[in-house]
């Protein structure tokens, strides 16, 4: 009889955004699959095209949309730039949907992202606040 073998699931890992160290081990931690993802996203969309040292094209640029009177199509651009951002520059995440919802009091723009991992089919959700920087 012959025995089927499993593959590993692929375990994406990343270091995290805030260094943190372990405890006893005195090594950095490390932050593996949704979180290494959603970090990864995260970073992409805060980050302006040209932030970036040789890598000049990478980058969100969502900053400038945020000094725009917020309309539907303000709304929309800012929708479409980052759908368009984790599509070219995320190859872990299958993304499925980009939403942003402005806080005209706030002077912000709370953005809900669902994305799935690659090789796991279960939807991630999480939110990322945009406000102006002076």
């Amino acid at each position: 009889m012959a025995t089927k073998t499993i593959a590993p699931a692929k375990i994406f890992s990343d270091i995290p955004t805030n260094l943190t160290i372990h405890p006893k081990k005195k090594d950095l931690l490390m932050v593996t699959n949704e979180e290494a993802v959603k970090n990864s996203i995260r970073n992409l969309v805060q980050t302006n095209t040209y932030e970036r040292v040789m890598q000049p094209d990478v980058g969100g640029n969502v900053i400038g949309l945020l000094f725009e009177n917020f309309s539907r199509l303000t709304i929309s651009q800012l929708e479409t730039k980052i759908e368009a951002t984790i599509l070219n520059y995320e190859p872990r995440a299958n993304l499925i949907s980009v939403v942003a919802s402005p806080a005209m009091d706030e002077n912000s723009i709370g953005v809900t992202i669902v994305f799935a991992v690659i090789g796991n089919n279960r939807p991630v959700e999480f939110n990322i606040l945009l406000e102006r920087q002076r």
